[in-house]
């Protein structure tokens, strides 16, 4: 009988374990989204009767390591879905090239979805696992539909938790602390937060191959990345996707993950990105919104060295950005995660078989 091995998330580290795991078992993923993504997940707004995307977690990746290059990225390349973007910063044009993903940087786990699908196993949107543990030598998950609320048990063989919030004490957790075990991540994980504006303007207000910081004295504003600017984006509307300091986020995002007070960010950040980038005039709007990330990035003095975590008894292990300190960040580190844990648990499945067969 095939080994079952549930994946809880659809982000890259998620599906890039998946690509390796479905080799050999068969493998379900939950996402509580609508598609796959993670950080490079998009919004969709309808605005002036048609559909636009923002890229609206991670902007782009970079490409530091051999191993990601000449794997993941070169497959996405050679794909048509990640491209490199030439852009221009308020220093000059950086040589180290910026990659997205084309369309949309969620494209790349869509293409990997689609991969996954077709080699047999399931992906399940929209649900959100509530709870795990281990009992009587397998995984047992409970998931619930977000449209019907409906819970359902799944068991599995081996599990993989490709998020640190997971397990981490907080309201997503699913696996309670005395069951973390092999898979205790360090409790001093943190992750910045940040204010995000999302803006689309009736017409275009800078170069097309623009990407601007902005971290000067007295400003609110870290990054403004201009959306359609990116290989393969429509420029009409023009968009943008604006992200605030760690410390304005700080004094506007509650305890709950939300803001105090959302019109006083969005007139702030407004104020701030018309500022920096159209200072003589304010282009027409089309469509403007903020959202609070309390959960950004994680911050690189509590990221892990190693490329994952395994619980060799229990079958189970964590993958994400949050591992690979010191050697890649952002989707390069969740690749390379992903890929990782994925063949750990490949070498499991593959002593259990020898040690059946004696």
């Amino acid at each position: 009988m095939s080994v079952r091995v549930g994946i809880i998330g659809a982000g890259v580290s998620a599906l890039t374990c998946a690509q390796q795991l479905c080799k050999l078992a068969q493998v379900t993923v939950f996402e509580w989204g609508r598609g796959p993504g993670g950080r490079t997940a998009r919004k969709r707004v309808h605005i002036e009767g048609s559909d636009v995307f923002f890229d609206h977690a991670a902007p782009y990746f970079e490409a530091t390591t051999d191993v990601f290059r000449d794997g993941f990225l070169r497959n996405m390349h050679e794909r048509g879905v990640a491209a490199p973007w030439n852009q221009t910063s308020e220093t000059g044009v950086d040589a180290s090239p910026k990659w997205v993903g084309v369309p949309s940087n969620n494209m790349m786990c869509k293409v990997l979805a689609e991969d996954l699908e077709r080699e047999g196993g399931s992906i399940f949107y929209g649900t959100h696992v509530r709870s795990t543990q281990f009992v009587n030598g397998e995984w047992q998950v409970t998931a619930q539909k977000r449209q019907s609320e409906e819970e359902q048990e799944y068991r599995f063989d081996m599990l993989v938790f490709s998020d640190k919030l997971l397990l981490l004490p907080n309201q997503y957790a699913v696996l309670s602390p005395t069951n973390w075990g092999p898979l205790a991540l360090s409790t001093s994980l943190t992750s910045s937060m940040v204010a995000v504006l999302l803006i689309a303007l009736k017409e275009s207000i800078a170069p097309a191959s623009t990407i601007i910081y902005t971290e000067r004295p007295g400003s609110i504003l870290k990054m403004l990345i201009h959306d359609s600017a990116k290989p393969g984006r429509s420029t009409t509307p023009d968009l943008w996707v604006v992200h605030s300091t760690q410390e304005y986020a700080a004094t506007r995002i509650n305890q709950e993950g939300s803001f105090d007070d959302e019109s006083k960010v969005l007139s702030d950040m407004r104020e701030a990105f018309f500022a920096a980038v159209s200072p003589q005039s304010s282009p027409g709007i089309s469509f403007e919104t903020v959202f609070a990330w309390d959960h950004a990035q994680p911050d690189a003095a509590s990221r892990m060295q190693v490329s994952h975590l395994l619980d060799r008894e229990r079958k189970a292990g964590v993958c994400g950005d949050v591992f690979m300190e010191g050697v890649a960040n952002g989707v390069e580190a969740a690749a390379l995660s992903g890929e990782a844990l994925g063949n750990a648990m490949l070498q499991l499945m593959n002593e259990g078989s020898s040690r059946s067969d004696l």
